[in-house]
């Protein structure tokens, strides 16, 4: 199994993970998130990331994340979609296990954190749900105090593509 931090404006791959196919993408997101991710960036994560230690590592280093959802493994995603809303926003509260364990770490993070999910309609009708922490609109669109500034919804939208074709080839069904 491969994963890796890949810099959208660049094309630069900032970092990468091999591994036995038996070890999961999830892992490998710790790793990578853990030590090239840096305050005020944004990573985007394609489906199956919306984990509670993800967001974690992105609050514990005052980073930015959007999470492609996969809308059936999510009954926050699910009641979302059926609302009928382009945005809505919640709390996740964290468990005091995974406090304590970041706490075991030398880092802090809080007890709740505000969350953000955005419909996306797709130009094949499929709608696609992300889950962000970018909550103030104003203040994260075109950004440009960080070292890779926060993207506007039109490059989300895109990026969301990219990452749907790039996706079905890393799981196979791209390939001869």
């Amino acid at each position: 199994r491969m994963s890796y931090l890949y810099e959208v404006r660049t094309d630069l791959v900032i970092d990468a993970r091999i591994s036995p196919y038996d070890e999961g993408e999830q892992a490998h997101a710790h790793e990578l998130i853990g030590g090239n991710v840096w305050e005020d960036d944004c990573v985007l994560f394609d489906r199956g990331y919306n984990d509670p230690i993800i967001i974690a590592w992105s609050i514990a280093q005052d980073s930015h994340f959007v999470i492609r959802v996969t809308v059936g493994n999510s009954k926050a995603a699910q009641d979302f979609v059926e609302s009928g809303k382009s945005e809505c926003e919640f709390t996740l509260t964290f468990t005091y296990d995974l406090i304590e364990e970041f706490k075991g770490h030398g880092m802090a993070i809080p007890k709740t954190v505000r969350l953000r999910f955005v419909r996306v309609l797709l130009d094949t009708g499929e709608v696609e749900v992300l889950l962000t922490n970018l909550i103030d609109r104003d203040k994260c669109i075109g950004q440009k105090n960080s070292r890779r500034s926060t993207m506007s919804a039109g490059m989300l939208r895109r990026e969301s593509r990219r990452q749907s074709a790039r996706s079905r080839l890393r799981t196979g069904q791209g390939r001869a």
